[in-house]
């Protein structure tokens, strides 16, 4: 009799057991679609973006809050931003071996996932968009890149809504982007969109324009439609490839009479004081670059030409562009041309004490700080006595296309 009470006994504790088992499934799935809402609900949300620049792969991350509420004037608040990591080179440098470029932003990913509350991985979105470095290379090394790095997102939680987001990102909306970041920084939004600014915003392989025109433009082509606080707005927004910094530096070079072959790797510059020589990488290719000594003194007015020349037929800025400037950090056109003197025909005077000769950059301020004026008064027909306030932040905040990208991201899911 006992022996039978045995089995019976287990059989029945087996089935309790089961019951129990099921029990805490069910309540472990109630309790994941639970935390699931109450992120929704919260309003926070996660977005991450890769800014792949022609130098380097930054990662941000960006803390949201989104309030669609009616009395919302700009429904998307920033809670907070951090540059999590910078890798260097940038993505083309990899262009003679594609598939070593994930190598480069994997720590990326990895990082991301230490900051991001895993709860909410599945549900950030994560976007790299490549800027004029890639778009400087064939189509047909970018695009081998940008897939062996979609591969790589494919292996992480996070939400990739399609293609988009792994891609070159139009040299047009890397300028509305910023646009959108600077105006964000200065509560244009928030206020009046008539109190918005000009952007100009200079990077190493491109330079963009963006701005709202106050009346007619020259070129339809150049306006582009977005959605801002439910309204939308036609911007001019152009962006000019090989006008970025690093790139110019290189057209500069390859344009400069001294440089019979401008092949080689091994070039001169008349931007360069006679003793200068410098070991440059871009794009992939060391150069050796070198001051001539044939160089009279007076080389502000040899660079300043030199520039010139590579500007001219190449550079179509728009013919009422207009400005409104901000408090603060401001600079005027004729100072920066000042500057580009001094540095260029008398670089060993002390008013160039602030410079740090040591820097690896230091060869090239001549050429720098020239092509910066003689972009903004032969490029972009600035007067001298124009001011335009010159930073990389603004009320604490680093202007970046890559917060408004997100920004418009949050708008896409809408």
């Amino acid at each position: 009799m006992q022996d039978d009470m045995v089995p019976r006994f287990l059989n029945r504790n087996s089935k309790l057991l089961i019951v129990l088992l099921a029990f805490f499934v069910v309540v472990l799935w109630l309790y994941q679609i639970n935390i699931h809402q109450r992120l929704m609900i919260s309003n926070t949300i996660y977005s991450i973006v890769i800014d792949a620049g022609s130098t380097g792969s930054r990662l941000h991350v960006f803390k949201l809050n989104h309030d669609d509420s009616e009395d919302k004037k700009f429904d998307i608040e920033l809670i907070n931003e951090e540059l999590l990591v910078k890798v260097k080179p940038g993505l083309s440098a990899f262009g003679p071996n594609p598939e070593k470029a994930v190598d480069s932003i994997e720590p990326l990913l990895k990082r991301a996932l230490e900051v991001i509350p895993a709860t909410y991985h599945r549900l950030t979105r994560l976007s790299l968009k490549a800027t004029a470095g890639l778009r400087l290379i064939s189509d047909d090394l970018a695009n081998k890149i940008l897939k062996n790095i979609k591969e790589l997102f494919m292996r992480y939680p996070f939400k990739i809504k399609g293609d988009d987001d792994v891609s070159i990102l139009d040299g047009r909306y890397e300028g509305i982007y910023s646009w959108l970041t600077l105006n964000y920084a200065l509560n244009s939004f928030s206020n009046s969109i008539e109190t918005s600014v000009c952007s100009l915003d200079m990077g190493g392989g491109s330079t963009q324009v963006t701005f709202i025109p106050s009346g007619k433009v020259s070129s339809n082509e150049d306006l582009v439609k977005i959605q801002i606080d439910r309204s939308e707005y036609e911007i001019y927004a152009k962006s000019f490839l090989g006008f970025g910094l690093m790139s110019a530096r290189l057209n500069i070079l390859k344009k400069d009479p001294l440089n019979i072959d401008p092949t080689k790797n091994e070039l001169f510059s008349s931007c360069f004081q006679n003793s200068s020589k410098v070991t440059w990488s871009q794009q992939g290719v060391d150069y050796i670059i070198l001051g001539k000594n044939e160089q009279i003194n007076n080389s502000y007015a040899n660079c300043y030409k030199n520039v010139v020349k590579t500007l001219e037929n190449n550079f179509d800025a728009p013919s009422d562009l207009m400005f409104k400037t901000k408090a603060g950090g401001r600079i005027d056109v004729a100072s920066i041309k000042k500057k580009a003197m001094t540095i260029c025909n008398t670089p060993d005077s002390s008013e160039n004490k602030e410079v740090d000769v040591k820097d690896k950059d230091y060869a090239f301020l001549c050429m720098d700080l020239t092509f910066i004026h003689a972009i903004l008064s032969h490029g972009y027909g600035l007067p001298d006595h124009k001011e335009i306030h010159v930073s990389n932040q603004v009320n604490g905040m680093e202007i970046s296309w890559a917060l408004g990208a997100a920004f418009h991201m949050l708008n896409e899911n809408d």
